[in-house]
This record gives C-alpha cells, structure tokens and sequence, in this order.
C-alpha cells in the first residue's frame, strides 16, 4: 500500500467492548463544543484529549481502555 500526503496522518483505534457509562469514559467526555473532551460520533484529535484530560495521550487512552489492545485501525 502506497499513501502519499502532506500535513497530517489521521488514525481511528477501534475498540469494541467500552462502556460508554462506566466513568472511565465519562469523565472524558466533553462539557462543551470544542473543549477537547469526547464526542461520540465526532473527531477529537489526540493532543486536544490530552489538554482536555490534562494528562500524556498515551495515559488517557490507558485509562479509557483498560490498557487494551485496540480491535482495529483505519488509516
């Protein structure tokens, strides 16, 4: 596979087995339009969750995950 691009690279993890009411993944969800927190269903770039959380992506997405291994990835 070949990608040519200039700028930026978007990834989706896919993870199919998080509870969206568990409060790992409440306490990030956006207050706010454009807050950085999580929308289901709309973009949030990684660096912004992590302004948002105010902590290390990698931290965030341990959290929100139960440190798994994501089910897939789109490029």
């Amino acid at each position: 596979m070949r990608i040519s691009g200039a700028g930026c690279c978007l990834y989706d993890y896919l993870y199919g087995n998080i509870p969206f009411a568990s409060p790992r993944f409440t306490r990030s969800l956006s207050r706010r339009p454009g807050d950085g927190g999580l929308t289901p269903g709309e973009l949030v770039f990684g660096e912004h969750l992590s302004r948002y959380r105010g902590q290390p992506l990698a931290e965030c997405l341990a959290d929100l995950t139960g440190d798994a291994s994501p089910d897939g990835i789109n490029l």
